[in-house]
């Protein structure tokens, strides 16, 4: 397994994403290599790859929109008088 640095930039830095994706590029590339050694053509391995990624991005912006429906509930619910829901 290859280890990946964490960032050295601070959260407000915009070259944090680029830094981001060359720490994990070559652990990216590993899996790729590892993949396609067990038997996968690089397009069944690319294209496992992306749909992972977005995938990904979407369970992001799912938990992120429920965090907000639940933060509006709960605000909802603050709002009311004692003893009615």
């Amino acid at each position: 397994m290859i280890d990946i640095p964490g960032p050295n930039q601070p959260n407000f830095n915009g070259d944090r994403n680029h830094d981001c994706e060359h720490h994990l590029e070559a652990a990216f590339t590993d899996l790729a290599m590892r993949a396609e050694a067990a038997g996968w053509s690089e397009g069944e391995v690319a294209a496992a790859l992306l749909d992972l990624a977005k995938n990904h991005i979407m369970r992001l912006i799912a938990s992120n929109e429920t965090d907000r429906m639940i933060a509006r509930t709960i605000a909802k619910l603050n709002r009311q008088p004692s003893g009615r829901f």
